[in-house]
């Protein structure tokens, strides 16, 4: 009866959640998507109704195990993204050197490729190697990387080079670039502004939430005599739970619009 109220409950919570149903294209590909969630789900669904002696917070807990294994899944497959946004400014610095030096389009992109670190150094190389090969244009390749990796920043220096190549040539595209690294310098100082803002809450919201994990434990082992005879303190103590889950899954939220 549990396990059927939790699948029925975990099917509710994904539709809920998910904006559509990830596509079967292979039993790999599913047990990505699907898989790998549910058997989390139905862990944390266990240990929660044993621990908490009600299927309600077992319910609570698959909420947050499903939630916390999509938060995982999608830092591990944005990483390489991570890397590559990090690199962006240094790319649009020496990029910008480097054109005020009356160098082409093909040596700076070469000279940047020896410098930097993959995974935007490969991509550089890459970009040499299409240009050969076949006679791909930078700007043309630079959008293709804002479409691969959706960093606004290769969209907008493939409209510098773009523009610049049909007009001023290296000092124009110099003077882009110039203009989008004091953007991007600016939007950093502010996102550390917004940053130090809510650190003091973030820190005090963590240790809130730790007292309440803390004393939820207390009552399930400390004080679980007392809750196993009583259904009422049961439910109230999975309401607690849920609301413990809750307040997990929004800082998580919020630490990530950051």
């Amino acid at each position: 009866m549990n396990i059927a109220l939790f699948l029925c409950l975990a099917a509710a919570i994904y539709f809920a959640v998910s904006k559509d149903i990830p596509k079967q294209e292979t039993i790999v590909d599913f047990f990505h998507k699907l898989g790998l969630p549910a058997l989390v789900s139905a862990g944390f669904f266990m240990a929660g109704s044993v621990a908490f002696m009600s299927p309600i917070a077992g319910v609570f807990l698959a909420g947050l195990g499903w939630f916390l294994t999509g938060i995982i899944e999608n830092y591990i497959s944005n990483r390489k993204t991570w890397k590559v946004s990090t690199q962006i400014k240094d790319f649009v610095t020496s990029a910008t050197s480097l054109y005020m030096a009356n160098n082409t389009t093909p040596e700076v992109i070469n000279a940047a490729s020896t410098y930097l670190a993959d995974p935007l150094s490969f991509e550089l190389r890459n970009m040499l190697l299409q240009r050969n090969l076949k006679n791909i244009g930078f700007p043309a390749q630079f959008h293709n990387l804002f479409e691969k990796y959706e960093i606004p920043e290769f969209d907008a220096i493939s409209k510098i080079i773009g523009a610049g190549e049909m007009t001023g040539g290296s000092r124009s595209i110099a003077g882009g670039l110039s203009r989008l690294g004091d953007a991007m310098r600016r939007r950093e100082r502010m996102r550390a502004e917004q940053k130090r803002s809510t650190l003091e809450p973030a820190l005090g919201a963590g240790l809130a939430v730790l007292i309440l994990i803390i004393a939820a434990i207390c009552d399930a082992t400390a004080f679980r005599s007392v809750f196993a005879q009583s259904p009422l303190l049961r439910t109230a103590l999975s309401v607690g739970v849920g609301i413990i889950c809750g307040l997990i899954a929004l800082m998580i939220l919020l630490i990530r619009k950051k």
